[in-house]
Formats: C-alpha cells, structure tokens, sequence
C-alpha cells in the first residue's frame, strides 16, 4: 500500500513479495479438473491438492475431498507407516492453512508468505524418505 501511494495509483500489479495472507488466484485448478489428474494416477503414491471446496488427497485408490484433515486420515491407510503418516500430516496441514487463508499451495514446498518467507533449506524435506526406508528394512528383517 505504501508502494502504491507513493506513485500515486491503485494497488495493482506489484511484486507478490507485498503479499502476506493471501495469493492472487490462490486456486489454479477446479474440483473437476483435480478429480480428472486424480482419474489417471495409476500408482499408490498420494498427491494434494487444494481448489475452492477444500482439499483433495488422491492416488489409484480413490479421491477424497475434505476441509478438515483429521476426516481425510482414515482413507490414507498408513496406520503402520509412521514416517509416510508424518509426512502427509505435514502436507496436510500445509494444505489446510493455504485453503483457509487463500494461499497457494504446491505438495512438498514451504508456504510463500512474500518478503517475509524463510529461504529453504532442502535437507528437511528428505529426512522423512531416509527414516522411512529404515524403519521398512527393520520391519523386513523381524
């Protein structure tokens, strides 16, 4: 707002770093356009997306949409897999802050929160796959 009174014109197209809460067209994708991406996964891994009626977690098993994370858990089926269940309880949260505040969101990346956001630091985001693969070998050699 400072930016644009000082030149004297509406607050329009200034760089997205001014934007903190929110994101022009924070919904790239409709509900019909996620359940046609969800229609042609063939593999069990799971994707998350967002669009105006909340958020939508899908793999080859099936589509569910949700605002509210905690009744999205019992369709994942990761009862025994403690790392993937961390892992989606992240995104999901992730997910549900972009919905609720009209943010963009992309499945593995941190919230932009404009001028304000942290610079990423990569190794966090596969520590997760390291635990994971472990705790299968020591289950495999039980």
């Amino acid at each position: 707002m400072f930016a644009a009174n000082e030149d004297r014109r509406l607050p329009r197209d200034y760089s997205n770093g001014l934007l903190g809460l929110h994101d022009r067209r924070p919904f790239p994708y409709t509900e019909a356009e996620i359940a046609d991406f969800a229609a042609k996964v063939k593999d069990p891994s799971f994707r998350i997306q967002i669009s105006e009626e909340g958020v939508h977690v899908y793999n080859r098993d099936g589509m569910f949409t949700d605002i509210d994370p905690f009744r999205l858990y019992p369709h994942l089926k990761v009862d025994d897999d403690a790392s993937h269940a961390f892992y989606l309880g992240v995104e999901l949260a992730r997910a549900q802050i972009a919905w609720q505040l009209k943010k963009r969101y992309s499945q593995d990346e941190e919230l932009q929160w404009g001028c304000n956001s942290a610079q990423e630091d990569a190794r966090g985001r596969v520590a997760h796959r390291e635990a994971s693969l472990l705790e299968k070998r020591e289950k495999g050699s039980k």
